[in-house]
């Protein structure tokens, strides 16, 4: 697992830059893009004959987008609470 994370930080710290560069928790997003690469290496099937990093690409950029969309959609629960005057949320 060490060599793996050797081997594609640099794959995952571009990701980041690349289309996430001003989103706040760029730790946060490079930890749910290595679960995507993990994901990725236990779905991935040599016998297709595509590279690893073809295919392993579209998962890391899920993980991440999808850790975007759930902080946002957070921020606007929060905010329609506060707009009703309740922020128990």
């Amino acid at each position: 697992m060490d060599r793996l994370a050797t081997d594609y930080d640099k794959v995952i710290h571009s990701i980041i830059y690349k289309y996430f560069r001003f989103y706040k928790d760029k730790e946060d997003l490079y930890q749910v893009g290595y679960i995507g690469l993990l994901n990725a290496l236990n779905n991935y099937d040599k016998s297709i004959g595509t590279k690893f990093i073809t295919y392993a690409y579209p998962y890391i950029y899920g993980e991440m987008t999808n850790l975007i969309n759930h902080d946002t959609s957070q921020a606007l629960r929060r905010g329609a609470a506060m707009d009703n005057g309740n922020s128990d949320s």
